[in-house]
């Protein structure tokens, strides 16, 4: 089989995402060639998502999805194969665990692959629980962070980006769900209706405002995430940081969740790819006598210049 003619990995992925920012920085990381892996736009602001086509790669409608093929498939007289891995976590593993400084088979790239992976039990531990800490659902939520509101007022001013986008999420999963035979119960018609509601509980609020019945719980929620849930994460990340990275002095996968989590809550509070914005993170959360540890601020000092985040982040605008 010609190298041309093997199959390439899928990321399907979107440039606003945080968590697709995981996968993309561990590429360039990684030294891949920018045609070793196809990368496809799925539109999460437009729903795609949730469409039909995509829900049967990743039933439960999100991304980053990694679809590759499978190794024993690859040989010129067989079909090629194909698994799909669902998650940030699963898919920066994987692209780390794929390509080692010995890699040769269809590999395009001479660019050296340094491990991403924890080089010892201790190292294990820390890089696991910062992942794990990133990723609670419980906790410090990246993306409720980006739709929170506290005040009347702010739901007020991001009604703007976000009844738009519910209603266009709203408009792929009323299309999907019409695709269903009727009367026949389905987890995909399940997910769909799920999916349906939480989206007109969220178009309720960002349309009517406080005059929404979901609204004080939300704005509670939003509250809560911000002077409880967001300091308390970056009170527990500084003191697991080694310094200047998570694990020490060489980058590791966790440096990579770290680094899409860490660049949204910038983001969400104005700020861009300089070791001074990181204050307006502690203007935003404006709770008194809160201050960023000093390990955070060195991890995020080294890490917005390294070519793998200019790259996933150019002119330092951050998502």
């Amino acid at each position: 089989m010609a190298a041309h003619d093997v199959p390439k990995a899928v990321l399907y992925s979107w440039p606003g995402s945080i968590w697709c920012s995981v996968p993309r920085l561990a590429l360039v990381e990684k030294g891949y060639g920018d045609d070793e892996i196809v990368i496809k736009s799925v539109n999460i602001t437009q729903g795609d998502q949730f469409t039909p086509a995509f829900l049967r790669l990743n039933a439960h409608g999100t991304v980053p999805t990694l679809v590759v093929p499978l190794e024993r498939s690859l040989g010129p007289d067989e079909e090629s194969q194909f698994r799909a891995l669902r998650d940030s976590v699963a898919i920066a593993d994987f692209i780390d665990q794929s390509r080692s400084p010995l890699s040769k088979t269809h590999t395009t790239s001479s660019a050296p692959a340094p491990s991403l992976s924890p080089a010892t039990m201790e190292g294990a531990n820390i890089s696991k629980a910062i992942v794990s800490l990133l990723h609670d659902e419980k906790g410090a939520d990246p993306n409720f962070l980006k739709r929170s509101a506290r005040v009347p007022a702010e739901i007020t001013e991001g009604a703007k980006v976000n009844v738009p986008l519910f209603e266009a999420r709203q408009r792929v999963i009323d299309a999907s769900l019409a695709e269903q035979p009727e009367g026949v119960s389905s987890k995909l018609r399940t997910f769909l209706e799920s999916k349906s509601a939480a989206n007109m509980i969220n178009l309720d609020i960002w349309s009517r405002g406080s005059a929404s019945p979901h609204a004080a719980e939300f704005m509670q929620s939003s509250k809560t995430l911000w002077e409880l849930s967001l300091p308390d994460t970056l009170k527990k990340l500084d003191g697991l940081i080694v310094g200047p990275f998570c694990l020490g002095d060489q980058l590791s996968v966790a440096d990579l969740h770290l680094a899409a989590w860490l660049a949204r809550v910038v983001s969400v509070c104005g700020g861009s790819a300089t070791p001074e914005d990181l204050a307006k993170v502690e203007e935003k959360i404006g709770k008194p006598g809160f201050k960023l540890g000093e390990k955070v601020k060195g991890f995020w000092a080294v890490m917005i210049v390294r070519p793998s985040f200019k790259t996933v982040y150019p002119g330092g605008v951050l998502h």
